[in-house]
């Protein structure tokens, strides 16, 4: 039905009805029938009528360029379908341009510097081509001619002219877009335009343009001068080899830091040295006392102290570049050393310096029980243990022991430290015996007795009663066996070493005549004819025995005879 109405449309003068929105198409023909009078959609890309105006330019003319500038300029369209796309063919008198470009996307004729023209071609004929994306993006083209005029100028111009060496300023006359008379102003001032040619000034040589280049008052500098400040805004020509103006003016040599003796050489600030092999006795050379160069850059004079860890003495020690170090290392005045100074090393934790020489670094593992914590303790026989252990309190390697086997029979392993087994601590860390008992060490631990009553340690720890002989108050009887530990027959350490027949309880051969019959106390050691000792009978000390003692009257106490 709505292609039947369009038809009576197109037939009747008059009619004018809007197209369908979703009216198809492959033509923009197909979307305005030819009848003016409508709105004159467009076939779109995706073939579908669209409202809009045919494809057409709404610029007129293009803006004048200016020779020696830059020209930017937008052409503009009315109509059609975005995206547009552009096209331009430029000639002068049937030379083509090549200078002047168009935005394939944008419309913009652009260049950065317009040309001098010749005369004849400062009218550029331009023919732009637009597409826009109508047509089922075939697109409609519109096509336009236009004359770009190209002008010397479009107002007067400043400059600048050489006449005679000497340089003016001055304008050119701007008459209808072409240059016509020079008028000459007055001398430069500008060291940019200056002097011969107009050229820039050499600002090391001068200091000001007055139509030449001038140091002060004077000519320009010439040869190894330069022109520099004396002292407010004066100015003058100065040697650039002195250590106050050494190449340039004011490049001071003072950045050349303890040194004898500053100087300036072909422009470069450094400072004299002495002759190789020599002492420089009697002449201005070298380092001041205290440094030396170690970067081997002059400008900078001897920038290093002879007594930092880095270069301790000579350029090339560092102290903290040594094996199993800390990186804290100390400087310190050797007069043993050749340079006067040696390095005191911060080892690395666990690492010693032991053979005299920093430099061989912390070369000694101090973890090992053979060297422990320092080059000399030896942990073989140690009684805290034979291992060689970190003490957590001080961060230090010491000998201890890791576990009861480090340490000697009778011993434990507490807290890394070896300590004897006691009545305190007997079985384990910790652990010790009740009331009335005692301990007994043993190999990697002890154990809790009661020496009053048991057969197996009766009087001493390890004195064990012969056969069906009972343990009696600490003192074995001997009424079936005949005979006592601790005798010859029984070698043990005891507190008896007798079987006394007349009673059948062992006693100590010390003790034998009457009426002195004893057993040694509890805990004390019988030793043969020396009688009671405190400590084992090897090697007892006499004083410690209570034989003389008791032969004489005395009584017993808990320590021996008193």
């Amino acid at each position: 039905m709505k292609y039947f109405t369009i038809i009576i449309c197109m037939l009747f003068s008059g009619c004018v009805e809007p197209v369908p929105n979703d009216l198809k198409c492959v033509s923009n023909i197909h979307c305005h029938g030819g009848d003016t009078n409508w709105h004159r959609p467009l076939c779109s890309e995706e073939g579908i009528c669209t409202a809009g105006e045919l494809l057409g330019f709404a610029s007129t003319s293009l803006e004048k360029a200016v020779t020696g500038g830059s020209y930017s300029f937008k052409v503009q369209v009315e109509g059609g379908l975005d995206p547009f796309s552009w096209e331009m063919n430029a000639s002068a008198s049937g030379n083509p341009v090549s200078w002047l470009e168009i935005g394939p996307e944008t419309g913009e004729i652009t260049t950065d510097l317009v040309p001098e023209m010749a005369e004849g071609f400062n009218k550029i004929d331009i023919e732009i081509i637009v597409r826009d994306s109508s047509e089922v993006g075939e697109g409609d083209v519109a096509t336009k001619r236009f004359i770009l005029e190209v002008k010397e100028c479009d107002e007067n111009q400043s400059g600048y002219k050489d006449r005679e060496g000497v340089c003016y300023n001055g304008t050119t006359v701007c008459v209808n877009g072409a240059l016509s008379d020079w008028v000459e102003g007055g001398k430069s001032d500008n060291t940019e335009a200056c002097g011969e040619a107009c050229q820039a000034c050499d600002l090391d040589k001068a200091s000001k343009c007055d139509g030449a280049c001038k140091c002060g008052v004077s000519d320009a500098c010439i040869g190894s001068t330069g022109c520099c400040e004396n002292g407010g805004a004066n100015f003058s020509c100065v040697a650039l080899d002195s250590v106050e103006h050494c190449g340039s003016c004011g490049n001071s040599c003072e950045s050349v830091i303890h040194t004898v003796e500053a100087q300036c050489t072909s422009g470069d600030c450094g400072y004299k040295k002495c002759p190789v092999g020599g002492s420089g006795e009697g002449i201005s050379c070298g380092c001041d006392d205290g440094y030396i160069d170690c970067n081997s850059n002059t400008r900078d004079g001897c920038e290093s102290r002879n007594s930092n860890p880095e270069s301790c003495g000579l350029c090339e020690i560092d102290c903290n570049s040594y094996q199993n170090t800390e990186g804290n290392a100390d400087c310190l005045e050797d007069g043993n050393s050749d340079n006067g100074f040696s390095c005191q090393l911060d080892c690395l934790n666990g690492f010693a310096s032991c053979d005299g020489e920093f430099t061989t670094g912390c070369e000694s593992d101090i973890t090992l029980p053979a060297r422990c914590g320092d080059c000399s303790t030896d942990c073989e026989g140690q009684e805290v243990g034979t291992a060689c252990v970190l003490d957590g309190d001080t961060n230090s390697f010491v000998c201890g022991c890791e576990n009861t086997g480090d340490c000697q029979t009778g011993y434990l392993c507490c807290d890394s430290e070896c300590i004897p087994q006691s009545d305190d601590e007997c079985s384990s860390c910790g652990v010790g015996c009740g009331i009335g008992d005692t301990c007994c060490p043993g190999d990697g631990s002890g154990s809790c007795a009661n020496l009053l009553e048991e057969k197996n340690n009766c009087g001493l720890c390890g004195a064990e009663c012969i056969g069906e002989d009972s343990c009696q108050n600490g003192v074995c009887s001997c009424q079936k066996s005949e005979e006592c530990p601790g005798d010859e027959e029984n070698p043990v350490d005891s507190n008896t070493s007798v079987c006394f027949p007349d009673t059948d309880m062992c006693v100590c051969a010390a003790y034998i005549p009457y009426p002195n019959l004893r057993a040694c106390p509890v805990g004390q050691y019988c030793c043969g004819n020396n009688g009671c000792c405190l400590d084992s009978c090897d090697g007892g000390d006499s004083e410690e025995c209570s034989a003389d003692c008791i032969q004489n009257g005395g009584t017993w106490g808990e320590d021996g005879c008193n």
